[in-house]
């Protein structure tokens, strides 16, 4: 047999192998998922455009909210000073909301009978959830509490599949879904305005993991697992937070 009837039948016993395993799927045991974040601005006179007006309506309806629940809870509240403190997040919220210096790896870490999720973020590592594969509950690792809601905070109100958009991630055959929800949190203390959020994702059917540091609904991990994610606020136009994967190395 020639050299050249040998690396065809290299190749083709190679692509038979990375066949069969894509054909089954896995439920990781072992291993990590590590994502690059980073944010941008895509369209800079769109976002300079809609991004003061999202941080006013926000604002404005945290402010109500705020004064309101107070006002049940005290019957009393000093508006003087809500609308103070509400004045000098003006400058304090599109800073933090929308950063482009972001330098930031999200690490979702497989242990068998546990997921650890960390944040690399100019070197320092920082654990930030704990989820047992037992009983399935997450629980905030700077605290030890348990976070009741975190598979239902997010609410789904959209969720579109195009099975014919689909790329290849890290040798995962990959196709692309958007939805949209907004989050409601149970046990926050502060009362926040409803923000409705679009993401775009690149997903695998091949693996199925019951948890995502990123991506927190069930109803999308039940289905399939997002190795690329991108993140927007609907309300805002020209800006967006993506997650690539770097590297994932399931078992």
């Amino acid at each position: 047999m020639n050299i050249s009837k040998l690396a065809l039948l290299f190749l083709l016993t190679m692509s038979s192998k990375t066949l069969h395993s894509q054909s089954q799927v896995l439920h990781p045991k072992t291993g990590s998922a590590i994502y690059i974040k980073s944010s941008r601005i895509t369209d800079e006179n769109a976002f300079n455009r809609t991004s003061e007006l999202f941080v006013n309506r926000f604002l404005d309806t945290l402010k109500k909210q705020f004064i309101a629940d107070k006002y049940n809870i005290n019957g009393d509240v000093d508006t003087s000073k809500v609308a103070n403190t509400i004045e000098q997040l003006k400058d304090i919220l599109p800073q933090e909301l929308f950063r482009t210096d972001i330098s930031e790896k999200n690490i979702d870490d497989f242990e068998n009978d546990k997921v650890r999720s960390y944040r690399i973020d100019q070197q320092d590592k920082k654990e930030l959830f704990r989820y047992n594969i037992s009983d399935g509950r997450v629980y905030d690792s700077f605290n030890s509490e348990e976070i009741i809601d975190y598979f239902t905070a997010e609410k789904v109100f959209f969720l579109k599949e195009l099975p014919t958009e689909r790329k290849n991630i890290k040798g995962y055959d990959c196709y692309k879904v958007i939805y949209r929800f907004h989050e409601q949190y149970s046990d926050s203390e502060i009362p926040t305005p409803d923000v409705k959020n679009e993401r775009v994702l690149w997903v695998t059917d091949k693996i199925i993991s019951p948890f995502h540091s990123i991506v927190r609904s069930k109803q999308i991990l039940s289905k399939y697992y997002p190795l690329e994610i991108i993140d927007k606020i609907i309300d805002v136009n020209g800006f967006e937070t993506s997650y690539v994967i770097e590297s994932i190395s399931f078992k």
